[in-house]
């Protein structure tokens, strides 16, 4: 690789850096103004009609990630007609 590849490639991952700061600075900002709403995971969470960013615990979106996916199987064994998961 010559030494303008080897630029471009630099150039190209402090670009994408860049953004990914823009990003974590404009949420940030978000939060301090309160255009955020934070998932309380009591039931009241109407995901559906919120327009703003949601802020979530770790804990609480691995969990409902795992109810998405237990219930991905379970369509996809009636669908399929195996009656097993994958």
């Amino acid at each position: 690789m010559d030494i303008f590849n080897e630029l471009d490639a630099a150039l190209a991952d402090v670009k994408k850096e860049a953004a990914k700061l823009q990003n974590e600075v404009a949420a940030l900002h978000r939060e301090r103004q309160g255009e955020v709403w934070y998932y309380q995971g009591d039931g009241e969470d109407k995901l559906e009609s919120l327009t703003c960013p949601v802020l979530i615990e770790a804990e609480d979106l691995r969990a409902i990630v795992a109810r998405s996916e237990a219930l991905n199987d379970v369509v996809e064994r009636h669908t399929t007609g195996r009656g097993e998961s994958k």
